[in-house]
């Protein structure tokens, strides 16, 4: 049942995060939400969430990049379309990122 609800949420957030980005990037960049299972040991998994950036190149094919292969520019506006729909879903994170993006001296 969590993962169920983990995924309808993953599924929003992607939806609410794609149509910022298009504003953003003109179609150029997308990103991809999915829930994993990582195995810690033999008997402990952790859930997480892959996220996959998608990069459309200059001859119009799209490829997959972590978000580390992204450019400075690129990562601010998946950052930034995250960002806005983040209230909705992650009041806390929001908060801590502002805070770490606009630090007061």
């Amino acid at each position: 049942m969590q993962s169920y609800i983990l995924e309808g949420a993953l599924a929003d957030v992607q939806e609410r995060t794609a149509r910022y980005l298009e504003m953003l990037s003109g179609g150029s960049l997308g990103l991809l939400l999915r829930p994993t299972k990582l195995t810690k040991s033999s008997k402990v998994s952790v859930e997480a969430i892959d996220k996959i950036a998608v990069v459309r190149l200059s001859n119009g094919m799209l490829e997959n990049r972590t978000l580390c292969q992204l450019s400075g520019g690129e990562r601010r506006r998946l950052v930034s379309s995250f960002i806005h729909v983040s209230p909705y879903f992650f009041p806390q994170w929001l908060a801590q990122k502002e805070e770490d993006l606009d630090p007061v001296p």
